[in-house]
């Protein structure tokens, strides 16, 4: 069991490439884990809780959706939001 977030859990998905899980919450927290379920990167991404995370094709960006009607990307190597 993975004990991170402070309220509920609205999504999780583990990368194509096998190596991160990522899951996004009502606490407006991302967390990206690595395959021992360490956290890699972990911010609070958005105003409001976010509902959807979605891998990027070569593991390198997190996408969120948030009900503050915000979509954002996120970098896994620079662990910032960059866009």
């Amino acid at each position: 069991m993975i004990e991170h977030h402070h309220y509920t859990v609205y999504s999780m998905e583990f990368s194509s490439c096998g190596k991160f899980l990522a899951s996004v919450s009502k606490d407006r927290r991302l967390t990206v884990f690595n395959e021992d379920f360490n956290v890699v990167f972990s911010a609070e991404a958005h105003a409001r809780a976010i509902m959807c995370v979605c891998f990027s094709p070569n593991c390198e960006f997190v996408a969120t959706g948030s009900r503050d009607k915000f979509i954002k990307i996120h970098s896994i190597i620079s662990k910032s939001q960059v866009c």
